[in-house]
């Protein structure tokens, strides 16, 4: 019987799911990778959700069919699609340990059902975590600079429609 894998695809904005960018491109990653090793594959897709925490309707839905044994393991196009937190990694990566379940980023080519890729896994996790706090900061240095410039930050409370109309 092929192994049964699940790919994780996942966007943060709205607009990186309305449009597709980026989504796209994670699935045939995944499903490249599950032709070549001969693989069956479900992708599972969280669109338009921050991966800052795990409780993500999709991820959720992966973890539960892995942990029925409708799945040998889950695979991600890239490490930070699936979190961007060390802590969230440990505990994910100890979960994918007990469940006897494979845990795949095809980013660095990381296996972690081997010590040598679960210490990869582990630092590269401490990376995305730092990547994200860095994009915080920068986001709110360039809001600080527009409020002090007098810009205005955020969406409009109207819409140029209803301004008009008002």
């Amino acid at each position: 019987m092929a192994l049964q894998l699940i790919g994780y695809a996942r966007v943060s904005t709205d607009e990186q799911a309305l449009y597709g960018y980026g989504l796209d491109a994670q699935e045939a990653k995944l499903r490249e990778h599950a032709r070549r090793a001969g693989a069956e594959m479900v992708v599972i897709r969280d669109e338009g959700i921050s991966g800052k925490a795990l409780e993500r309707p999709g991820l959720m839905r992966a973890l539960t069919r892995i942990a029925a044994g409708d799945a040998d393991g889950l695979v991600v196009a890239k490490l930070d699609r699936l979190t961007r937190s060390v802590i969230d990694f440990a505990m994910l990566l100890e979960w994918f340990t007990v469940a006897d379940a494979l845990l795949v980023a095809l980013d660095f080519d990381l296996d972690t059902s081997t010590p040598s890729g679960r210490l990869v896994a582990t630092i590269m996790a401490g990376v995305a975590e730092w990547e994200r706090g860095v994009i915080a900061q920068r986001t709110r240095a360039a809001l600080a600079v527009a409020r002090a410039q007098g810009r205005p930050v955020g969406r409009p409370a109207v819409t140029d429609e209803l301004a008009h109309r008002i």
